[in-house]
């Protein structure tokens, strides 16, 4: 066993030989080979802590994933929009070309920093007048930018026809016992 180790432990033999071995003696190898190659494990393990970085081509996933899915058709803070949130968070990190590795938070908060960058620049180009050509993904905020507005005026066609009844409809007849419409009624002032 030891002359097996020391086979293992040496730096010129290659994965091949490992593996032949491994497959007879899978955990005495597994230790030896671990321990001669921990220099290109902690390389990969390095590797692997990087943290993710956006590039250009990640935005305009997010972009296509996010006018796919709408999530701006939920209200904020609801259960289902957090649902939307992390489906296209893992459609992104399905994706082989690029690579992705991100959250529903972090990709929330990807798009709400494109959406106010956008927003900006858009105040800034009516303010001076000057068009420009969009990239990929200013054309997919701005297409986002119009679906938002159209929900939030849907939304709030909404609420203003169902509405409550006023307190002056009420007293008027429209709701309310007789008592309660005298309770509510205010006393005169004489001067």
């Amino acid at each position: 066993m030891d002359s097996l180790a020391r086979l293992l432990t040496s730096p010129c033999r290659s994965r091949s030989l490992y593996n032949a071995i491994h497959s007879v003696l899978p955990s005495h190898g597994q230790r030896n080979f671990h321990m001669a190659n921990q220099n290109s494990t902690s390389e990969q393990a390095a590797e692997k802590q990087k943290p993710f970085e956006w590039s250009e081509k990640h935005d305009e996933c997010l972009i296509q994933e996010v006018l796919t899915l709408e999530p701006f058709k939920e209200k904020k803070r609801d259960i289902e929009r957090g649902r939307i949130w992390e489906e296209v968070s893992e459609n992104l990190n399905s994706l082989r070309v690029p690579v992705f590795k991100v959250n529903k938070r972090s990709v929330r908060e990807r798009f709400q920093l494109l959406s106010e960058k956008y927003k900006k620049m858009s105040e800034e180009r009516k303010a001076s007048g000057i068009e420009t050509d969009l990239s990929e993904v200013e054309r997919g905020l701005e297409e986002v930018t119009e679906k938002e507005k159209e929900v939030s005026e849907q939304g709030t066609a909404k609420s203003s026809c169902e509405k409550k009844p006023s307190r002056g409809d009420e007293e008027e007849g429209n709701g309310g016992d007789d008592e309660t419409k005298a309770r509510r009624k205010r006393p005169v002032l004489h001067a």
